[in-house]
C-alpha cells in the first residue's frame, strides 16, 4: 500500500541523500535475493526473536526467515485468524514470545507462533478500551512486563492483559517545549527501569508509569547543546550510554555528563560519518555501535574514536541506498542485518581475511586473468610466479603488486616450472630450459657434454627440482626425467616408463611433478603412476592403481605430492587424496564422498599446525589430521577462483600458503581467524503426517504430547539450523530412535520423511554441522507416539484376554470332564487287563507246577518199582526229586517277582540278577562281581516279559559258567548307551568252540528269549580264554 499521509511519511520514512562513500573491506555484504515472492526491498522493520529467527515487516506481509526459507503470513479477508493488513510498520516480540505487528492503517496484530494464529485489535470511537489508532508507530515492553504502544497524537496505549484491552494515556501539550515541532507521532520508546523515554515531536519525554506523569528528560542546558535538533531515536548501549539520533547528527549522552556530539565531517575522516540524518542505532556483540543514516550504514568502533562505512559503491559488496538504512538488527551469530527501504535487505558479517587473491592481467586493457602454473621463493625471499601468457612474474609481498621479469634476450610467455639457486633462476617452459642470472640480468649459456639435448631446446619442460645435493631434476612431457649433475656439465636420462599394466605405454614419461623427501628419495609423479627413486641403492619403486587391489593408489594421474612432519606421504590424484601407510604398505584414500569438495587434488601443502591444505577443482580444503575432518572453502569465502593448477603451490617463509589458480594466485594465511566456532541453534519447525491415502491430515508447530493414529503413520519432520552466514552449507543428520539403527546424513536437506511406521513410542534426534563442519553443541529432539489400532489397545487386549480366559476355563472344564471319563474307561480296561493277567499267571503257574509235580510223581513211581532191585539207584532218583522241587521253588519266585509292578525297572532287574548270582556262586570257587550298577538305572522302564526273559536268559548263562566253564571269576556288566540296554556276563574259563556248543538247548533257549523281546545275543568264546555273552536291545519308550 502506498502511504498517503505525507506528514507521517516524513518522520517514518528515511531521510534521503545521494552521497557515495568508500567501502569497508573488512566485512562481507550480501544482499538477500527476492525469492519466494518476498519483497526484500520493501522491508520497513526487522526483529530477531529469542530463538534466532529473523522477522521482516514488509509492505506485502509478515515474513519469518530461517536462512533457507521464507514463511509468509498474509491477510485473508475470509479468515479472521490471519493478519489484519499486509503493510507492516513495526514489529516487537514480548517476553511471552508473542509477535506484535502494527500495520499502516490496518490495525494491530498479536501472533502466536505455537498456533500460527493472529489476534486482531482495531481502534474505535465508541469503546474506550480499544486501541487508539490503527497505525501504531512503535511498540515496547517495560521491565514489569507492561506492553506499550505509541500512536499518532502522542497517545500511549497500555495493554491490559487480564482484560485483553487497552488504556489510553495522552502526552499533554504542556510538557512540550515546542508544540509545532514536526508531526505528532511517537517515533521511538526506550524502557528506563519502570519508566519510558519517549521520542515525540523531536523531544525526549520521560513517562513515570507509577503516577502516569510526563516530564522533559533533558534539562535546559542539555537541550541547548542539541541546538534544536529533531530527536528521532534514542538507544542505550551495554555501557549505559544513551545515543540520540537526530536530523542534525549523532549525540552521545550519559546522565550527569555533558552531551557529546559525534562530529560530522564530509571529507571522509574515520573520526566521523558522512551525514547528519540518523535513522537507527544498535550495538553489536563486539560493543561496536551501528548507525543507519540517510546515506548508508556506519559503524562506530568500540574504541569510540573511529568509523567504518558501508555505503553506495561500485564494488559488488555494497549497500545500495535510496531512502538510506531504515532499520538495523543483529542475530546471535553476530551478523548485522540492514534494510534500505526500496533498495534491499543486506546481511553483513566480518571477513576472516584468510584468503588474498591476486589477479594476473595483461596490458593496460586488462583483458583477462591468467593461470599461475608454478611458484617459487628464492633465498632472498623474493616470490616468482610462472604463468601462461605473461610468463615470468615477480610478486611484491608487501604491496601485492606484480611485475614482469624483463631480460635482454627473451621473455617466456609460458612458464611451467621454476627452480632457484643463489641469484639464479632455472626456468622451464614449453620451449625448453633456461638459466636466468639476476645479478647480470640476463640468461646464461648452458653447455652439456651430451650434445643430444643442448639447452633442451624445443623440449616441453613440465617440472624442475633442485635437490639437497644441488642436482637439477628436469621433468618433461613425453621424454621422461633428466638429471643434470651438480657442476651443470652433463645430464643422464632416468627411465620412468614401464611395461606395467598400470598405464598406457608412454604415460610414465609424461612428468607432472618431481619431489624429494626427508631421506633424499626422489618421487616422480606421472600420468602412469608414482615412481620412487631410492637414495640408498638407486632402486626404483613404482606405485600405481591396480583394479583388484584396494591397497593401491586410487588413480594413476599424480597431480600433487607432499611429505608431512610425521613422515607420511600424501599423494593428490585425478580421483582422490591418498595417504601412504609405510607399515601396512597401503594407501588410505579420501574422496568427495568423505568430505572433500572435489576428488581432483591439484596441490598439497602443510601449515605450522600440521593441517593439510588442498587445492582442488572446486575450491580449497583444510584437512585436520587429528579430527579427520575436512573444512572446505570456495568463492563464498573470498576465493576468486575455485579451479586450481596441478603442483602449483608454495609454503613461503612468511608461513603463508600460495596456490596457483586458473585465475591468478590465492594466498592463504592459516593463522587468520576462520570463524569456525559458532554453533548454530537447531530447531524442529514442524511435524506433519499423512494417512494411507497420502493426504496430509495435520501439522504440529508445538511438540508436546503428540499422538497420531496408526493409519496416519507416514510422517514428515522439518527442521532448521540458524546460521545465516552460509545456510546452504549447513549439513544435518538425524536419528529416529526405535526405527533407525544409526544417524542418517541428510546433507543440506532440512526435512526427514518416514513411511508406514509401526505403532510405538519414538524419539527423533537432530544435530547439524556449521559451514566448516563443526557439530552443533546441542541436539534437538521430538517425542511422539503412534497409537496402535484398536485391536492392539490395552482395553481390547484385556477384553479379548478375559473372553479368552472364560473360553479357556470352559474348555478346561469340558476337557477335564472328557479326561475323567477317559480315565474311568482306562481304569476299567486296566482292571480287565489285570484280570486277564491273573488268569494267565494262574494258568502259567498251574502248568509250571503241574509239570514239575508230574515229574515228581513219575520219579516217585520209579522209586517204588526199583526198591526191590537196587537200593543205590534209589538215592539218585531222590536227588533228582529234590532238584526238581528246588527248581519249582525258584521258578515260582521268579515268576512272582516278574509280575510285581514295583520291579518294572532296569535297576530292579539288575538287583535280581546280582542277588541270584551272589547266592548261586556262593560256596563255589568262582568269584562273582558286577559292573555298571548305579541309581540312574531306576529311570528306565522294563515290562514283565522283558524282566522275565532277561532274568531267565542270564540265569541260564550263570548256570553254564558254573557247570561248564571251569572259571574262577564271573563278571556281570550293564550299560545304558543312549536308548540301548546292554547286559553282559563274562567268565575267565576254558571257553568253547561255537560249532561244538551252539546245538545245545541252553544257548538256543537264550537266543530264543532274546528274540522274543527284539533283542540280540552276541557270544564270544575262545578256548582257554573264557566266554562272554552280551544281550543288546532297544529300551522301551517309557522312562520312569
Amino acid at each position: 500500500m502506498i502511504k498517503k499521509n505525507l506528514t507521517l511519511l516524513f518522520v517514518l520514512m528515511l531521510f534521503s541523500a545521494s552521497v557515495i562513500f568508500p567501502q569497508n573491506n573488512d566485512y562481507k555484504i550480501i544482499p538477500l535475493p527476492k525469492e519466494q515472492g518476498v519483497a526484500t526491498d520493501l522491508v520497513y522493520k526487522m526483529i530477531v526473536d529469542k530463538k534466532g529467527f529473523l522477522w521482516l515487516g514488509t509492505m506485502f506481509g509478515l515474513v519469518k526467515y530461517d536462512g533457507k526459507n521464507y514463511h509468509i503470513y498474509n491477510n485473508n479477508p475470509f479468515d479472521s485468524t490471519t493478519i489484519s493488513f499486509d503493510d507492516i510498520i513495526d514489529l516487537f516480540e514480548d517476553k511471552n514470545g508473542f509477535i506484535w505487528a502494527s500495520t499502516w492503517g490496518g490495525g494491530l496484530n498479536k501472533f502466536n507462533p505455537d498456533t500460527e494464529k493472529f489476534e486482531r485489535y482495531f481502534s474505535g470511537t465508541k469503546n474506550d478500551s480499544l486501541i487508539s489508532s490503527n497505525s501504531i508507530t512503535y511498540i515496547t515492553q517495560d521491565k514489569t512486563g507492561n506492553i506499550w504502544f505509541g500512536a499518532q497524537g502522542g497517545i500511549l496505549n497500555k495493554y491490559i492483559k487480564s482484560k485483553n484491552s487497552f488504556k489510553k494515556i495522552v502526552i499533554p501539550k504542556s510538557v512540550l517545549k515546542n508544540t509545532s515541532n514536526g508531526p505528532g507521532v511517537i517515533t521511538n520508546m526506550l524502557p528506563d527501569g519502570n519508566d519510558l523515554l519517549i521520542c515525540y515531536k523531536g523531544e525526549i519525554i520521560k513517562f513515570n508509569s507509577s503516577n502516569e506523569s510526563f516530564v522533559q528528560y533533558l534539562d535546559e542546558n542539555e537541550s541547548a547543546e542539541l541546538n534544536g535538533s529533531f530527536i528521532k531515536f534514542i538507544y542505550k548501549d551495554s555501557k549505559q550510554n544513551c545515543w540520540l539520533g537526530t536530523n542534525a547528527g549523532l549525540y552521545k549522552y550519559r546522565r550527569g555528563e555533558k552531551i557529546k556530539k559525534i562530529n560530522f565531517n564530509g571529507g571522509g575522516s574515520t573520526a566521523s560519518f558522512y551525514t547528519n540524518y540518523i535513522n537507527s542505532i544498535v550495538e553489536d556483540l563486539n560493543n561496536d555501535v551501528w548507525i543507519g543514516t540517510a546515506a548508508g550504514l556506519n559503524k562506530l568502533n568500540a574504541d569510540g574514536n573511529s568509523f567504518s562505512y558501508f555505503t553506495n559503491s561500485t564494488n559488488e559488496n555494497r549497500i545500495n541506498v535510496d531512502y538510506g538504512v531504515s532499520n538495523i538488527v543483529f542475530d546471535k551469530s553476530g551478523i548485522v542485518w540492514a534494510s534500505s527501504y526500496r533498495k534491499g535487505l543486506y546481511k553483513i558479517f566480518k571477513d576472516s581475511k584468510m584468503f588474498t587473491n591476486i589477479s594476473i592481467t595483461s596490458g593496460e586493457l586488462q583483458l583477462q586473468n591468467y593461470a599461475v602454473k608454478t611458484i617459487i621463493e628464492d633465498q632472498s625471499g623474493n616470490l616468482f610466479l610462472g604463468s601462461f601468457g605473461p610468463g615470468l612474474l615477480k610478486l611484491n609481498k608487501n604491496t601485492g603488486s606484480l611485475e614482469n621479469v624483463e631480460t635482454d634476450e627473451i621473455v617466456f610467455k609460458n612458464v611451467n616450472a621454476l627452480a632457484a639457486e643463489t641469484n639464479k633462476l632455472w626456468i622451464g617452459s614449453n620451449s625448453g630450459l633456461r638459466l636466468f642470472n639476476f645479478t647480470k640480468q640476463k640468461f646464461e649459456k648452458i653447455f652439456f657434454k651430451n650434445k643430444q639435448r643442448e639447452n633442451f631446446a624445443d623440449v616441453h619442460i613440465t617440472s624442475l627440482l633442485l635437490d639437497s645435493e644441488e642436482r637439477l631434476w628436469v621433468g618433461t612431457e613425453g621424454l621422461g626425467v633428466f638429471l643434470i649433475n651438480k657442476s651443470r656439465t652433463d645430464f643422464v636420462f632416468i627411465e620412468t616408463d614401464t611395461d606395467s599394466l598400470s598405464s598406457v605405454p608412454g604415460q610414465g614419461r609424461m612428468i607432472l611433478n618431481i619431489n624429494e623427501d626427508k631421506d633424499k628419495n626422489i618421487w616422480v609423479g606421472t600420468f602412469g603412476g608414482l615412481f620412487k627413486y631410492s637414495s640408498k641403492d638407486g632402486s626404483i619403486k613404482h606405485y600405481f592403481n591396480e583394479t583388484n587391489n584396494k591397497k593401491s593408489l586410487s588413480n594413476n594421474y599424480i597431480f600433487a605430492f607432499h611429505e608431512d612432519k610425521a613422515g607420511f606421504v600424501w599423494v593428490g590424484t585425478a580421483n582422490g587424496l591418498n595417504k601412504y601407510d609405510n607399515q601396512k604398505k597401503e594407501f588410505i584414500k579420501y574422496f568427495k564422498t568423505t568430505g572433500l569438495p572435489s576428488s581432483v587434488i591439484n596441490s598439497i601443502a602443510e601449515d605450522n599446525n600440521g593441517n593439510i591444505w588442498l587445492s582442488t577443482n572446486k575450491g580449497i580444503s583444510k584437512f585436520d589430521i587429528e579430527k579427520k575432518k575436512f573444512y572446505d572453502f570456495d568463492s563464498r569465502d573470498g576465493i576468486t577462483s575455485d579451479f586450481f593448477m596441478q603442483s602449483a603451490y608454495l609454503k613461503g617463509s612468511d608461513n603463508k600458503i600460495y596456490f596457483g589458480a586458473r585465475e591468478g594466485l590465492v594466498i592463504i594465511d592459516p593463522q587468520a581467524p576462520a570463524d569456525l566456532n559458532y554453533s548454530p541453534p537447531i530447531y524442529i519447525t514442524s511435524f506433519s503426517f499423512r494417512n494411507s491415502a497420502g493426504k496430509q491430515t495435520k501439522i504440529f508447530r508445538t511438540f508436546n504430547d503428540i499422538k497420531i493414529n496408526h493409519g496416519e503413520n507416514s510422517i514428515n519432520i522439518d527442521f532448521i539450523a540458524l546460521d545465516y552466514s552460509y545456510p546452504e552449507r549447513i549439513n544435518y543428520e538425524y536419528k529416529l530412535e526405535g526405527f533407525d539403527s544409526d544417524w542418517v546424513f541428510s546433507g543440506n536437506n532440512n526435512s526427514a520423511q518416514y513411511k508406514n511406521l509401526p505403532p510405538g513410542e519414538y524419539r527423533f534426534l537432530l544435530r547439524a554441522t556449521n559451514r566448516k563442519g563443526m557439530l552443533s553443541e546441542t541436539t534437538a529432539e521430538l517425542n511422539f507416539v503412534i497409537l496402535p489400532p484398536f485391536w492392539n489397545t490395552w482395553w481390547f487386549i484385556t477384553t479379548s484376554l478375559l473372553c479368552f480366559c472364560v473360553s479357556v476355563y470352559a474348555g478346561y472344564k469340558w476337557a477335564v470332564k472328557i479326561k475323567i471319563n477317559r480315565a474311568v474307561e482306562i481304569e476299567r480296561i486296566k482292571i480287565n487287563e489285570r484280570e486277564q493277567l491273573k488268569r494267565k499267571t494262574a494258568v502259567d503257574f498251574h502248568d509250571e507246577v503241574g509239570y514239575r509235580l508230574t515229574k515228581i510223581s513219575i520219579l516217585s513211581e520209579l522209586i517204588k518199582r526199583k526198591i526191590p532191585e537196587s537200593i543205590n539207584s534209589i538215592e539218585s532218583q531222590l536227588n533228582n526229586i529234590t532238584e526238581i522241587s528246588n527248581e519249582i521253588y525258584n521258578g515260582t519266585k521268579d515268576f512272582i517277582w516278574s509280575i510285581d509292578p514295583k520291579n518294572d525297572s532296569v535297576y530292579e532287574l539288575f538287583v535280581r540278577l546280582k542277588d541270584f548270582g551272589d547266592e548261586f556262586f556262593n560256596g563255589s570257587k568262582i568269584d562273582f562281581k558286577t559292573e555298571g550298577f548305579n541309581e540312574e538305572l531306576k529311570n528306565y522302564y522294563l515290562s514283565t516279559d522283558w524282566k522275565r526273559h532277561i532274568a531267565l536268559l542270564f540265569k541260564e548263562a550263570m548256570n553254564n559258567s558254573l557247570k561248564h566253564s571251569c572259571a574262577n571269576q564271573v563278571i556281570l556288566q550293564i550299560q545304558i548307551l543312549g536308548k540301548k540296554l546292554k547286559i553282559g556276563i563274562e567268565d575267565n574259563g576254558k571257553g568253547f568252540l561255537k560249532t561244538e556248543t551252539f546245538a545245545g538247548s541252553g544257548l538256543k533257549n537264550m537266543i530264543s528269549r532274546a528274540e522274543k523281546i527284539n533283542g540280540i545275543i552276541d557270544i564270544e568264546s575262545t578256548q582257554g580264554a573264557g566266554t562272554k555273552v552280551v544281550f543288546t536291545a532297544d529300551l522301551p519308550e517309557n522312562k520312569l
